[in-house]
């Protein structure tokens, strides 16, 4: 069994010894880069929106690899070469990103050691090709079927466990909270990642013994989603699911509102990782939980690990008001220290000892990681873990964590 990276907690790499010989990422050999004693810095391109609907995230999941960054560099770099992060904003345009990524790879310059591959599924799909053509190496928090399969894209590695496992939390933890529950509404956009979601959670939630029925929308056109809610209210549900990233999110509990129904709200993985205060006032967010686990939900920095109050430091906002979940902050954070530890034990920044040595990763638990270990496979892409800490969490925070269900 498994438990999603989403909402985990623990904290980071530390600092490798030294590297054999560090080569480009895209030549996946080390013929082509460079050697340790040159000190030639790891490259991080992020390829992310970091403009439109999605920025607030975004910025959080930048703000965490540039502190993790940060530390690493502070601290004598990975084995002594220093971590250099590179932002490009795709505006949330799946074709724009591929645009990007095809222009850093074909300019005649080092391609980056790693790749950040976009902030939604759309965009990571499409440059998944050019990843995998290129042989570039990359990691993300993107958890599409259609993109983190090591046998299409086998350089593609996600910080988050897959889009089944994902289902079978919001299954399990919605029937551990509403057991007479009978019937289940879904609402769920129709993109790579909503379509990827449905595979999973419709037949998670049947295994579970609920009746579903589904509506769908276009998470780039649809504004109104009365006539998904009014079609599904029809059916009878005792709970509605919601799925949705970015605005959608917004519109859903709109429409809730606009037709007074009060049916209670579960969150799934993309759902829960808005900035529901900001986009929801009050009133619209009563009766709506999401899906968490134990670690995430709210302890007091007193009580913290000592890596997570390190980047609790580098990033909080003056007031201490978190607009995002922190755990977007922690998922920056994370994808420096897992790529830190794979390049220590490939000895090379080359994608196919990168590749391998992620695949047989040893360092998996180590006490800074933030968001729990960090276990692959040959065939698995996304971490292995376990599903018991999940559960259901207030969309309200405190200090950027999770409070328990139902409080606010």
């Amino acid at each position: 069994m498994r438990r999603s990276t989403v909402m985990a907690s623990s904290a980071i790499a530390l600092i490798g010894m030294g590297l054999a010989a560090c080569s480009s990422g895209s030549s996946g050999s080390g013929s082509a880069g460079t050697t340790s004693s040159s000190k030639a810095p790891f490259t991080v391109l992020a390829i992310v929106a970091s403009s439109g609907g999605l920025a607030a995230v975004t910025q959080a999941e930048v703000s965490g690899m540039k502190a993790a960054a940060k530390y690493v560099n502070a601290h004598g770099g990975i084995s002594g070469h220093q971590v250099k992060i590179s932002v490009e904003n795709d505006n949330l345009d799946p074709t724009t990103a591929a645009s990007l990524l095809q222009k850093a790879v074909s300019s005649g310059s080092t391609p980056p050691d790693l790749v950040y591959a976009g902030t939604t599924s759309n965009e990571a799909l499409a440059m998944m090709p050019i990843l995998t053509q290129d042989k570039i190496f990359s990691l993300q928090v993107d958890v599409s079927d259609q993109t983190i399969d090591p046998a299409t894209h086998p350089y593609a590695f996600s910080l988050a466990t897959s889009s089944e496992d994902f289902a079978l939390e919001v299954a399990a933890t919605t029937k551990a909270h509403y057991p007479s529950a009978k019937k289940i509404g879904m609402i769920i956009g129709n993109d790579v990642n909503g379509t990827s979601l449905l595979q999973s959670e419709k037949p998670a939630f049947e295994k579970e013994g609920y009746a579903v029925s589904v509506e769908q929308y276009n998470p780039s056109t649809t504004i109104n989603m009365v006539p998904q809610l009014e079609a599904l209210r029809a059916t009878n549900p005792q709970v509605l699911l919601a799925s949705g990233f970015g605005a959608a999110a917004g519109y859903i509990l709109k429409a809730r509102s606009q037709l007074g129904w009060n049916i209670p709200v579960v969150g799934d993985a993309s759902f829960s990782s808005n900035p529901l205060t900001s986009i929801a006032s009050a009133s619209a967010l009563k009766g709506v939980n999401v899906l968490s686990s134990a670690p995430q939900i709210y302890k007091p920095l007193s009580s913290q690990s000592t890596a997570f109050n390190m980047l609790y430091k580098a990033v909080a906002p003056a007031n201490g008001a978190f607009t995002v979940s922190f755990n977007l902050y922690e998922f920056g954070w994370d994808e420096i220290m897992v790529a830190q530890a794979a390049a220590k034990q490939a000895g090379s920044f080359g994608t196919a000892p990168m590749t391998q040595a992620m695949e047989h990763l040893k360092d998996t638990n180590n006490p800074m990681y933030l968001l729990g270990t960090y276990q692959y496979s040959a065939t698995s892409h996304t971490p292995i873990r376990s599903l018991s800490s999940a559960t259901l969490s207030s969309p309200y925070t405190k200090n950027g964590q999770s409070l328990p269900f139902g409080q606010r």
